[in-house]
């Protein structure tokens, strides 16, 4: 199993960061991508949305925030864990070449899908314009 962790060395410093293209290529070539809870509002990140966009799986820490679990619904767009036993128990599964393969292979399609159409920046603004329109 190969694994690509990357940890900031020095915590509240921005001393170890992968570039862009770097960062996008391992997400893209992975099989499962965690999003783990962030500085940003609530913990939601900027992570939420390239790791479906990029077409790969997303396991998500449950965040406190409706518009995540709106924008991605729980076994339909990504997968959500709540702990660490229930982490261990998704990486098992999801990675069996039986069953839980194809169920994140299905996932993975549904998110990109819903990250690229309806949560693209494109779909975004048309929302923002519309609601302006009729504001």
């Amino acid at each position: 199993l190969k694994k690509h962790i990357v940890l900031e060395r020095t915590p509240d410093s921005f001393g170890k960061f992968v570039s862009k293209a770097e960062y996008f290529d391992l997400m893209q070539r992975s099989k499962i991508c965690l999003n783990l809870r962030g500085a940003a509002d609530r913990g939601k990140t900027m992570r939420a949305y390239e790791i479906p966009y990029v077409g790969s799986f997303m396991l998500s820490q449950v965040i406190d925030d409706h518009g995540m679990i709106e924008d991605f619904e729980d076994d339909f767009h990504c997968r959500y864990f709540a702990d660490e036993k229930e982490l261990d128990e998704q990486i098992s599964f999801l990675l069996d070449v039986g069953g839980g393969e194809h169920v994140r292979e299905w996932i993975t399609e549904k998110g990109h899908i819903r990250a690229t159409t309806e949560l693209s920046v494109k779909s975004r603004w048309a929302d923002v314009l519309k609601w302006l329109d009729n504001g």
